[in-house]
């Protein structure tokens, strides 16, 4: 014993309050939590990047210079708001020639078909000056196009990117000029198991969070449902909408998302903290009579998970309403050990480090 008192003075332990278990070792202080049904709605937890509901690179359809750009970086845009205008000079000309020379040979036409009428004048006349009419207006209709196309206009309304050409560029056709997201809507889609199938359809609500506002939840809901499992891997595709009228989400944001399943039940639930999980089978501590004596000791029960929300873990067997399990200072603990409730403070969770 002399032995042993200085070891126990070391730790703290003698000249303490703590009821004295076996062989003088103290009673492990513990928080406890009276386990109670409460109603539970199922989720189902799922992954994803976030897109816009409508994005795309402007790009011209004719080449040519750029004459004029009419744009800022990150400005917001209507549909058909003009963004850049190439050089039309030598289009524009070739127009207004055609244009000219339009009345002239419709007054020709005019006069042609009175002259056939009168038979002055044979058919095939008449039908030369209406190929010849014919032609002019199918130039002006494809001098027209050309122009037109050479104006390049947002084909939708949202925020535009970073400019990517310059006044006096000469652009290709099919060259980006600017990125264009409409972000009032955003869009993720994400992976579900094949055995999940009955249960996910459209309509139902969803919450997302993104790292970049992690006390913040935005909620949504399915707008489709892949008709098809993949028969490789046993998925299937579901999207969901989130409406963004604040603009906080942008594109390629990653995202956890919870499909909020129809109906509730009771269900036993429990913090994290009060579960052990291991390779070989989740258990945790609960609080039972010692049979020896009074005070408490720990019992430790193998359990089964289900769906985990936060930091509450619904438990499908293993313990029942009404006892009392160990929700801190259970990593210490070992079966039979004596504890004493107390008020243990709550372990501070890990810094998360940034996500790459």
């Amino acid at each position: 014993m002399p032995r042993i008192a200085p070891a126990l003075a070391l730790f703290g332990l003698i000249g303490t309050s703590l009821p004295v278990f076996a062989q003088g070792m103290p009673a492990l202080p513990v928080n406890l939590m009276t386990v109670q049904e409460k109603p539970w709605t199922s989720t189902l937890e799922a992954i994803g990047f976030l897109e816009a509901w409508q994005g795309v690179d402007v790009s011209a359809a004719e080449g040519g210079l750029v004459k004029d750009i009419l744009f800022d970086s990150g400005r917001t845009v209507k549909a058909g708001d003009v963004l850049v205008r190439l050089d039309t000079s030598v289009e524009v000309a070739q127009l207004r020639e055609a244009e000219a020379q339009l009345p002239t040979e419709l007054k020709n036409l005019s006069r042609a078909k009175e002259m056939v009428s009168k038979g002055a004048l044979p058919q095939y006349n008449l039908d030369e000056q209406v190929s010849k009419v014919d032609q002019i207006k199918e130039r002006i209709a494809s001098l027209q196009a050309t122009i037109d196309r050479r104006i390049i206009t947002a084909p939708f309304g949202g925020a535009l990117g970073l400019r990517q050409i310059n006044k006096g560029q000469y652009l290709q056709p099919g060259t980006a000029i600017v990125n264009l997201q409409d972000l009032s809507t955003m869009r993720i889609r994400f992976i579900v198991p094949q055995r999940d199938v009955p249960r996910v359809t459209t309509g139902l609500p969803v919450t997302i969070k993104v790292d970049a506002y992690p006390e913040r939840e935005f909620s949504g809901r399915i707008t489709a449902v892949e008709p098809r499992v993949d028969a490789g891997s046993g998925v299937f595709l579901a999207q969901a909408d989130i409406p963004n009228a604040d603009g906080l989400l942008r594109s390629g944001m990653y995202a956890s998302l919870s499909v909020i399943l129809p109906g509730t039940q009771q269900v036993l639930v429990v913090p994290s903290t009060a579960i052990s999980f291991s390779l070989y089978g989740d258990f945790l501590y609960v609080a039972v009579p010692a049979k020896e004596g009074s005070g408490q000791v720990a019992q430790r029960r193998e359990i089964t998970l289900g769906d985990r929300r936060g930091d509450d873990v619904v438990v499908l067997s293993g313990i029942k309403a009404g006892e009392q399990v160990i929700t801190i200072g259970g990593f210490k603990l070992s079966n039979g050990a004596a504890v004493q409730p107390s008020e243990v403070p709550t372990p501070a969770k890990p810094a998360t480090p940034p996500r790459q």
